[in-house]
Formats: structure tokens, sequence, C-alpha cells
């Protein structure tokens, strides 16, 4: 195990230089950032709405495939759109990418064998 440097907003996740190999390299549109130089603590990091600049984001829409916040869960752009909380869409995802990375490192470990 490798001490975490790095954090990705998108998934959620601290990440060590071997993960972020993996990680930048299938999650290129990622933003992904040395956790040493952070200007602002990751405790203290919250995602806002690009429509909604005061709201955090809190959901995700399935269909449109993004995050939302509580505004846009009740306009007009997602109705009858299957919403899900943040928390679940990015604790089935982690698991999920989790799972593809370690594939990943065993494809990579096959080859170099």
């Amino acid at each position: 195990q490798r001490r975490a440097l790095f954090h990705c907003d998108e998934c959620e996740k601290s990440l060590c230089e071997d993960c972020l190999k993996h990680h930048s390299r299938f999650l290129k549109t990622h933003k992904v950032f040395n956790i040493l130089k952070a200007q602002v603590p990751l405790h203290d990091r919250t995602s806002t709405c690009s429509h909604h600049p005061g709201s955090n984001l809190s959901s995700y829409c399935s269909p449109c495939s993004t995050p939302i916040c509580s505004l846009c869960v009740s306009g007009p752009d997602h109705i009858d759109h299957k919403i899900t909380p943040i928390a679940d869409f990015a604790k089935k995802n982690r698991v999920r990418l989790s799972a593809l990375i370690d594939s990943v490192a065993l494809l990579e470990q096959e080859i170099d064998d």
C-alpha cells in the first residue's frame, strides 16, 4: 500500500501514484489534484451546480448523465427522469471503477510477464 497523494473530485477518491497512472489513462477528463498542494482542504470541498451556483450537487440524473442540485430536480428539465441520490450513485460507481482498475492492473501484469 502506498500513500495517497492525489485526489479525484469526480470519483471522490484519493489515489497513490500507481493508481493515478491508471486512473488518468482511462478517465482523462477527471480533475485530479495533488493533496499536498491543495488550496482548499478536502473536507471543505463541495461541488456546486453550474445552473444554480448557490446550490450543492445532491442528485444524479441518469438520462442526462449529470449531477444536479435540488432545484434542478424540481425543475422542468428533469421531469420523469430517474434521479438517484449522488452519494448512492458515487458509491455504486466507486465499486465498479475499483473493479475495472483492478482488472486493468491484472491485464497489465499479464502483459509484462
